[in-house]
């Protein structure tokens, strides 16, 4: 998945109008080790630690970015915040 793609989805510009304010507000980004985006999950309340773990494990060894709508309003922001979290792979075990 692109960081383009993650955009659209977090921001929700795939869907107009009234849909729009029915969708999804936060999302977990899932990232692995190359700094690409595994997966994304969205939740229309803030996720709970249970919804965090079961993310985590249907991606075993990537970390999470969280991310609400409006959060990131262009690719290099996003790329930019997933490199700040890079660092988080040398503290993880293999």
């Amino acid at each position: 998945m692109t960081v383009k793609e993650v955009l659209i989805i977090i921001n929700n510009l795939d869907v107009s109008g009234v849909r729009r304010k029915l969708r999804s507000k936060h999302a977990l980004i899932q990232i692995n080790r190359n700094g690409e985006i595994e997966g994304i999950y969205q939740y229309k309340k803030l996720p709970s630690e249970a919804q965090q773990l079961a993310a985590l494990k249907k991606h075993p060894g990537t970390i999470q970015l969280p991310a609400s709508e409006d959060t990131y309003q262009d690719e290099r922001e996003l790329q930019h915040a997933i490199q700040k979290r890079m660092w988080l792979f040398d503290h993880m075990k293999q």
